[in-house]
């Protein structure tokens, strides 16, 4: 979990992650990434009680899912060239362990299942997430 009990240092590790996400160019390289922190800050500011704030990174959360991410895959850059090779040396290869439609289900029932997020069910953005969400299944 990302420290939900201490909103200060909850602040500042999402303040350092996306300085580092900005660095590395974690959306290119591994977008999977992005998702996971987006969620699991969405969550936290849903347990700290700032709803907002939640809201906007679960937006960022369904941007990422919707956007280019599947076919998912890690990717090098200029900066990791040698990342590709090494891909290519693993039993996976450049590929997850799960397939792309059992990634999009678990993508969609993340926010449609989690139990913090039945505080939101009546709020029109969140309905308008779940729809965007269940796009992608």
């Amino acid at each position: 979990p990302l420290a939900y009990d201490d909103p200060a240092y909850f602040e500042e590790l999402l303040h350092r992650f996306h300085q580092l996400q900005e660095i590395f160019h974690l959306k290119d390289l591994h977008p999977s990434v992005l998702l996971q922190v987006s969620l699991s800050a969405s969550l936290g500011y849903l347990s700290l009680g700032k709803k907002e704030k939640a809201l906007t990174y679960l937006a960022q959360y369904t941007n990422i899912a919707t956007g280019n991410l599947f076919p998912l895959q890690l990717n090098g850059d200029d900066f990791f060239p040698a990342l590709e090779n090494w891909f290519d040396k693993l039993m996976i290869g450049n590929q997850p362990p799960r397939n792309d439609k059992i990634i999009r289900q678990s993508i969609f029932e993340s926010v449609a299942q989690h139990p913090l997020f039945e505080t939101l069910s009546k709020d029109k953005e969140y309905q308008s997430i779940l729809k965007q969400l269940k796009s992608i299944i």
